[in-house]
């Protein structure tokens, strides 16, 4: 069999019994026949060689292409776990910004040691109410406790959602939000008979200074400054507390 015409198999229109008939009426005698016989099983020996490598190849193309993306998926979590440090630290550095930046309303120098208590007091209402925008409430028979800036972080995943300044009063927990010109925005106010205070030790493997206030619209979390800040608001929480127990 020639050379050319093993192109024969490789045609679409290729018909396996219908060249076996013509090889036969053309073949004159059983020797030409056995001999036709012996080169179409050498070709399809060579093609099942030819085909065994290819597979091979591909298979070694395959581990190496394996390797490759195993390789790829180990440095992109590498760049991952980078990327997630880098957040982390700068949402630190921002929220530490962000809470560096937060003043007190009731300033130490504006409490006159020579005042009495009461006079103090209404002092300190009277500076609230002419910084707290949107307040239609009754400050004048409360007894001030404590204020100071913090931000409130999201529940679920701790992110900071903006800047909160709370007001504590005896028996009124008074929540404004601090806008862009810091001036302070009234948000909305819970009894401090129905609140209560948690202190979250850790979130998440970072201490954000935090505490969980549970009142009647569900649980808010502020972060405070620091530590010694967070120990503060805490206390004077207690004391809050403590005021309506001792009526």
């Amino acid at each position: 069999m020639p050379e050319s015409t093993l192109t024969v198999f490789e045609k679409d229109s290729f018909n396996a019994e219908k060249y076996v008939k013509e090889l036969v009426q053309d073949c004159v005698g059983g020797p030409e026949l056995q001999q036709t016989k012996a080169k179409i099983q050498s070709h399809s020996d060579t093609v099942s060689s030819t085909l065994k490598k290819h597979v091979y190849e591909n298979y070694m193309q395959f581990i190496e292409t394996a390797k490759e993306i195993s390789h790829l998926e180990s440095e992109m979590y590498q760049l991952s776990h980078i990327l997630i440090e880098q957040r982390n630290l700068l949402s630190t550095l921002r929220d530490e910004s962000m809470l560096d930046d937060q003043k007190y309303i009731i300033e130490d120098q504006s409490v006159d040691p020579n005042v009495n208590e009461e006079q103090q007091n209404k002092k300190a209402i009277q500076l609230i109410k002419e910084s707290l925008l949107g307040y239609k409430g009754n400050l004048d028979d409360k007894v001030f406790i404590y204020e100071g800036g913090l931000i409130e972080l999201d529940t679920n995943d701790y992110r900071p959602i903006c800047r909160i300044h709370l007001f504590l009063f005896n028996d009124v927990l008074v929540l404004a939000k601090v806008k862009h010109d810091k001036k302070l925005e009234f948000l909305t106010e819970y009894d401090t008979k129905k609140i209560a205070v948690i202190n979250i030790k850790d979130l998440d493997g970072v201490n954000k200074n935090a505490i969980n206030v549970i009142t009647s619209d569900g649980a808010r979390i502020f972060q405070c400054v620091n530590s010694a800040s967070k120990l503060e608001w805490i206390d004077k929480f207690e004391v809050a507390i403590k005021f309506h127990q001792l009526k």
